[in-house]
């Protein structure tokens, strides 16, 4: 079986100009999936053309037989191409044969890519994958992202405080794609301002959208049921993403779990808490206010229904906004 990738090694393999035949890649981050996706393109192509040299097709809408012709050789105006396959977790025939043949013997001049966005495997998948390179996309840790952040802000013309970063992160999460839509709103805010502090990021979210879902995960914390609901169904009147809600609610449990955790073991000072947390000293005090008001076991139970929710967004023909409405219900219940 080929060596599990993850994102650092295959950037490092792509600056080392070591390309494999054929890709399949997998993750929640769709952001880096697509950044991953378009890098080794590149390095194969250069400079890619849409239905000259490359290829996208998607599993919903196109069997693995139809790719048969176009992973068979060069293209009409390239000697090489790329066939992008999206969504290959939800190919209809799970009968791999077509794949399987290629990838026993594959085209030097074709370079395929399968796009799996999601954070498990399907079960099928284990038919090639002794046979293709598997690449894992998971979120980026905090430090990659905090350097991401400020190297934006260097093409920018800009600075940003460390804490404004952190605060910056506390407010928007660790989605690549939110964070990189919410940065061009932070920079449009402060066009004429060569360095952004704490406060400034304070008064950026304070006018954005993006504040209701805070003020919904604090309702939630604060166990004031009635205003918990009423953000809920704000955020979902204005589209907000399911999974998005379900993260900041997520996020909001476990940092109340190990605020309590913590507070279980003497040897560690509120600031070596805020620390290994993450938090802003503000933030980390709004939460162990909240943490205060949560018993262990309604922490626990919690936890287990944002993971039940979690699979039923992910496989269930529910409606998701009706699916968070139950687990608001079944939160509510708790407290």
């Amino acid at each position: 079986m080929n060596a599990l990738l993850n994102y650092t090694a295959l950037k490092k393999a792509l600056q080392e100009k070591q390309l494999q035949p054929a890709y399949l890649i997998y993750g929640e981050e769709t952001a880096l999936i697509d950044d991953v996706t378009r890098e080794l393109v590149e390095a194969f192509l250069g400079t890619p053309e849409k239905e000259i040299n490359y290829f996208i097709r998607y599993a919903t809408e196109t069997p693995l037989q139809a790719l048969v012709p176009l992973w068979g050789g060069g293209s009409l105006f390239s000697e090489k191409k790329v066939v992008e396959y999206r969504d290959f977790q939800a190919v209809k025939s799970k009968k791999l044969d077509p794949l399987l043949a290629y990838l026993k013997q594959p085209n030097p001049d074709v370079l395929l890519i399968l796009q799996v966005r999601d954070a498990v495997l399907p079960r099928f998948v284990q038919k090639i994958q002794s046979l293709i390179s598997v690449v894992e996309i998971s979120t980026l840790d905090s430090s990659a992202l905090e350097r991401l952040i400020l190297q934006e802000a260097k093409k920018k013309g800009k600075t940003i405080e460390p804490e404004a970063v952190k605060t910056f992160l506390f407010y928007v999460g660790n989605q690549l794609q939110d964070i990189r839509l919410e940065l061009v709103q932070l920079f449009n805010y402060y066009e004429q301002q060569e360095t952004i502090r704490v406060q400034d990021v304070e008064d950026f979210v304070r006018q954005r959208p993006t504040k209701t879902v805070f003020d919904f995960t604090r309702a939630l914390g604060e166990k004031n049921k009635k205003m918990a609901f009423n953000y809920l169904h704000q955020l979902i009147e204005r589209g907000e993403s399911p999974f998005s809600i379900l993260f900041h609610i997520q996020r909001t449990l476990l940092l109340m779990w190990k605020i309590k955790g913590y507070a279980l073991d003497k040897t560690y000072t509120e600031r070596e808490v805020q620390k290994a947390l993450g938090l802003y000293s503000r933030h980390y005090q709004e939460y162990r206010h909240q943490a205060s008001r949560w018993k262990w076991k309604e922490l626990q139970d919690a936890l287990r229904i944002v993971k039940d929710t979690d699979g039923a967004l992910k496989s269930s023909q529910m409606a998701p906004e009706l699916l968070l409405d139950i687990l608001l219900g079944r939160l509510i219940n708790l407290i």
